[in-house]
């Protein structure tokens, strides 16, 4: 079949050829189409409004929930991922003509996503509120009983010198911030232990209490020495903190953090917030928007799927609300016109298969590379290489551009991209790959190879031997002539 050494070579590149343009549209459907990865960091300052906010319900008894700068340092700063993607075979799929299954798709997958990335930093953010809540509101109480006994027992004092006995006085008990932050880790790690239940939960918080008064009671300072928590108080105690518990109990009595967080959160999308708040200030509030972890037994566990469900199903519906009547049928035409584009991006890269099939058995079998060169990736620079560089630019903006701006709009987006992190991603980057590599590949190798075929078959070139086939040759025959020779003589 290969008369020529050069078709050959031709038809070997044409395979590799073949193979890299299957390559290039087969990436689209086993690579996300278009995906944009954000991550938004909550810096400390931030942070602490956030806690402050959430904790404010917490002041309603007369606590108030201090955060420090150690309680920040633990935390750290949380980053907050978010993950939109979009498949090929999603895009595809608008060319049916069913606009709200299309979007409905995407939506679903997107949703599932998106609550599957967030729900462990919730639960991080989450642990640490309780460790705040419960330490502050340990120390207040504390804090608020031997005030009362300090009056008691001396008599009126001014505000600065009723605090600087108090802490003498607890400085003098051993009641320390380690110390209370201690007996707050031991009840947290209970709460977020697996077989944390209502009743183990309520008689540890009773045990906790009843630990600190003895330790306060056992103090050399006699201010302290008529402290009590009766038997009475301990079950009162208990009684209300069941109370509180079982509104984020299982059944069984059990406590489950993201069954807690998922529900709180689809009451919220749902517009149903206010029925969560109940009795959390006067619980001492060791639970307020606390979350407590599952436990390791497939019941449980199915719980715990069913209630986030029941948030991505309301998070869906809410997303659902927001998008107008008319946006479902706007959005899936946008798809269209891009179903139309990557089917052109797919004709590029198989029209060259189509002209290597064609001219398998012609004398000059190379191809041109030109088209997909030249539009194979179109898709890459729109989806990526554009966006990523607007982001790029807002990051660091050369000083024409800062100009342009003004200094106003500068420090906005220098405060946004300092916590502020989106990236643009495609399986497109394949064909942008493979795109330059033909390029290369063209201009140093294949190019040449194709004029030499061309004008073989024009027979304006005759098929010519290589350099070392030829020295081959001449070396064989200098050898049979000296064998020749040997022989004669």
């Amino acid at each position: 079949m290969f008369k020529s050494k050069s078709r050959f070579i031709a038809f070997i590149c044409n395979i590799i050829i073949s193979a890299l343009c299957v390559t290039s549209i087969g990436s689209y459907f086993v690579l996300p189409f278009w995906k944009v990865e954000a991550s938004y960091r909550i810096d400390k300052a931030t942070l602490r409004s956030l806690l402050e906010d959430t904790l404010q319900n917490a002041e309603d008894d007369g606590t108030k929930i201090e955060i420090s700068e150690a309680d920040l340092n633990e935390l750290g700063e949380p980053i907050i991922p978010l993950s939109i993607s979009l498949k090929t075979t999603d895009v595809l799929s608008s060319l049916s003509g069913n606009a709200e299954e299309t979007v409905n798709q995407i939506l679903n997958v997107n949703v599932d996503s998106a609550v599957n990335g967030v729900m462990p930093e919730l639960q991080k953010i989450t642990k640490s509120v309780v460790k705040i809540t419960s330490k502050s509101t340990i120390k207040e109480t504390v804090k608020e009983t031997v005030k009362d006994a300090i009056l008691n027992k001396e008599g009126e004092k001014s505000d600065e010198e009723l605090n600087n006995r108090v802490t003498e006085v607890l400085d003098s008990a051993g009641v320390t911030d380690e110390y209370i932050i201690d007996k707050t880790d031991e009840l947290v790690d209970l709460i977020y232990s697996a077989n944390a239940t209502v009743d183990n939960v309520a008689e540890k918080a009773a045990q906790t209490v009843d630990e600190v008064f003895n330790k306060l009671k056992n103090s050399e300072d006699d201010v302290l020495q008529d402290l009590n928590f009766s038997e009475e108080d301990k079950e009162e105690l208990k009684d209300t903190m069941k109370d509180v518990l079982s509104n984020i109990a299982n059944e069984d009595g059990t406590i489950d953090v993201n069954q807690f967080i998922s529900g709180t959160l689809s009451s919220l999308l749902k517009g149903n917030g206010e029925n969560n708040e109940g009795n959390r200030a006067e619980t001492g509030v060791i639970l307020t928007n606390s979350s407590i972890s599952a436990g390791n037994d497939s019941a449980d566990q199915a719980k715990t799927e069913d209630s986030t469900e029941e948030l991505k199903a309301a998070l869906r519906e809410k997303i659902e609300e927001m998008i107008p009547e008319n946006a479902v049928e706007q959005i899936c035409n946008i798809l269209k016109y891009v179903s139309y584009v990557l089917l052109f991006t797919f004709f590029t890269w198989g029209y060259l298969i189509l002209k290597i099939l064609v001219k398998l058995t012609a004398k000059n079998n190379a191809i041109k590379l030109g088209l997909p060169i030249w539009l194979g990736w179109l898709p890459y620079l729109v989806l990526c290489l554009i966006p990523n560089g607007v982001i790029a630019l807002l990051k660091n903006p050369p000083a024409f551009v800062a100009n342009t701006l003004g200094a106003d709009t500068m420090a906005t987006l220098a405060k946004t991209f300092s916590s502020l992190t989106i990236q643009f991603s495609s399986g497109a980057w394949i064909s942008f790959v493979v795109a330059i590599a033909f390029l290369l590949f063209a201009l140093f190798f294949y190019r040449p190879l194709r004029k030499k075929l061309k004008k073989i078959a024009k027979g304006e070139l005759a098929e010519v031997k290589s350099l070392d086939e030829i020295n081959a040759e001449i070396a064989a025959a200098t050898k049979t002539d000296e064998e020749e020779s040997k022989t004669e003589a």
